[in-house]
Parts: structure tokens; sequence; C-alpha cells
């Protein structure tokens, strides 16, 4: 990693962990909710940022869940007291309504709990539901909601009044990857997202990008012999939770924790083999274009349907040299066919 890199990173760190030092006031131990138990490598990069905070900071993870396998039995008998932290990322709101109805029952659990949201970005469709989350929220005595962009920041004043907030940096920042720079010998990725906020067809440039060497459009996503490993690492999971009562034990959160610290290893080195080497990426994910950055990859980076990486690329990850924002996909290709030319 080159001394820029290593300069941006060690400022935003810097600033993250007095953040979380100030919302945590000298707590040692945690309990960590919300685990990615889905083949995303950005919410995988979150977590283990998160993780090596809580480290770097002599903070232990009492108890650990993805949203299916929640237990407030579990999580009150290994960790009695404390602080509960929710896994930041961007699915605060009602794009991805699962997430949100899990903190929301987090917080109505646990209402004698010092509670804090990590790092998210805050977009509501629908103002009703921004004002149910704002009750809920609300009425907890000792709520914290981290926001890892103005945009987020500044809308959290008007949908969530009764709230308090705090700007902290995007999580997976404070994850390093172990790899060396890359030296540029593999072809074109277009890492093009499918679902909700998909803005456009980011995979489409595939064909306008081919006169400049051979292009591979992918998104996240494990396979083969990799995939196989995957769902046997999910085996833990999927019985505890046809056998709820499982979920209470020790054990069982025991047998979860080493499944997650393998489905995490899988995801990340599978983001990491993905990007290894590029000449060049284009993607319109958020933390394929932090992952570019960090491995100091030449890339382009496009918004998403509500405006999140613009924000939180305005905010602050415009820093890195590797990065190039485009505002449309013919400026995406122009940008991509400078960097690809030498001529930007």
């Amino acid at each position: 990693m080159s001394t820029t890199t290593k300069s941006i990173l060690s400022g935003f760190r810097r600033q993250t962990e007095a953040s979380l030092l100030d919302a945590l006031e000298g707590l040692d131990q945690v309990a960590l909710l919300d685990f990615p138990s889905h083949m995303n490598v950005g919410d995988g990069m979150i977590w283990a940022g998160e993780r090596e905070y809580l480290k770097s900071l002599n903070i232990e993870v009492r108890y650990a869940c993805d949203i299916e396998r929640y237990s407030t039995v579990a999580l009150r008998r290994l960790h009695p007291t404390g602080a509960i932290l929710l896994h930041g990322g961007g699915n605060l709101g009602d794009v991805w309504p699962k997430f949100q109805s899990f903190r929301e029952q987090v917080v109505r659990d646990f209402p004698e709990r010092k509670v804090i949201q990590l790092p998210q970005t805050l977009y509501f469709n629908a103002f009703e539901r921004a004002r149910e989350a704002n009750k809920i929220f609300g009425d907890h005595p000792d709520l914290t909601v981290m926001l890892r962009d103005e945009n987020s920041m500044h809308r959290a004043e008007k949908l969530l009044p009764s709230v308090r907030t705090m700007f902290v940096r995007d999580m997976a920042l404070g994850w390093t990857p172990d790899v060396a720079a890359s030296d540029e010998t593999r072809e074109i990725l277009i890492l093009a997202r499918n679902d909700t906020e998909a803005k456009g067809s980011t995979a489409s440039l595939a064909g306008e990008l081919g006169d400049f060497g051979r292009v591979e459009v992918a998104d996240w996503g494990l396979r083969g012999m990799e995939l196989a490993k995957w769902k046997s690492t999910k085996l833990p999971g999927r019985i505890a939770r046809q056998h709820r009562l499982l979920l209470d034990s020790q054990m069982t959160s025991n047998l979860l924790a080493s499944s997650y610290a393998q489905m995490l290893s899988l995801n990340l080195r599978a983001g990491l083999d993905q990007f290894r080497n590029r000449k060049l990426i284009v993607t319109d994910r958020l933390h394929a274009h932090v992952l570019a950055s960090m491995m100091q990859i030449p890339h382009v980076v496009l918004d998403n349907s509500y405006g999140k990486v613009r924000s939180i690329y305005d905010d602050y990850t415009h820093e890195f040299p590797s990065a190039h924002f485009a505002s449309s996909l013919s400026e995406a290709r122009e940008m991509a066919a400078h960097i690809l030319t030498g001529k930007g």
C-alpha cells in the first residue's frame, strides 16, 4: 500500500476510533448484531472493519448473530450488561425493510441498554415509515445512530428529529486488505449491481470498453468450490433456525461464531481474488470503490439509485488517488478510456 493511501486511511481511522470511544464511554464489552450472512463482499468488509476497530480499542465482542438467528435469551446470558451495537451499512430506512425491522425490534427489546447503530446511510422513500422509525428510536432512552455521510445527517434532521445522531465514516475503512499493489495484468472488470439499488445498466459499458481489451462483467458472489464451502459453512445456522430453542444456548453461539468467521473469510477472499491485478474496474457498488481504492486499482465509480455512493465519495473517499467518479454512463466510458490510454 502506498504512503499516500496509508496516510489517508490512518487519518480516517483515528477519527473513527475517537468517535467510538466517545460513544462507548469506557465500556470494554459489547454485543454486535446483524452479521452479514449473505454473499456481499462490501458488507463483509464493513463487519471486518468493525471488528478491527473494536479490537484496536480492546473491546470484546461477547455475542454476535445475524438477523435470522437473533436470541434475546442468548444475548442476555452471554452479554448481561453493556452496549449493543448494530452492524453498519446502507440499509437504514425502507429500501431494505427486513434489516430496518430487525434493528427496530432490538431497540424495543432492550430499552435498558445502550444501543449504538454503527455508521449507516439513511434513506426513506415513505415519510410515514420514517415517522414510525423516529417514534421507535426516539422512545429509546440511550440510542445513538451513526451516519456515514453528510446527506444522511441532513435527512436525519428532517426524518429522525427525536434521534441522537453523529457523523462517523464507513467502517469498511478499518479493514486492511492483505495484497500487493496491482500489476494490471488482468482484464477490465465491470462489477455491476443487479438489485433494487441499481441506477442504470452499468453492465452495458462492456461493449464500449471492449475496444481496450477483454471485459469481464460480474457482481459480488461465490462460485464453484467456494460456493460449496459457503453452503457447508452455513449448515449450523440452518439447523439452529429450524430449532429455535437451540439459539438460546452458548454452544450454538460458539458454533455460529465459528461459522461467521468462515463465511467472512470466504467473502473477503472472493473479493480480493476478483479484484487482484485488474488494469481497470468500473462499478456502481460503494464497497467495490472502497476496495479498489485500498488496493490502489484505477477505477471509475457510478452512483446507486438514491445517491449513496456519490455522497460518500464527495465527503471523503474522493481522497483516494485511484478513484474517479462518473455522473453518467457516457462519462464513465470517457474516464475509462482516458485511464486505459494513459491520458488520465
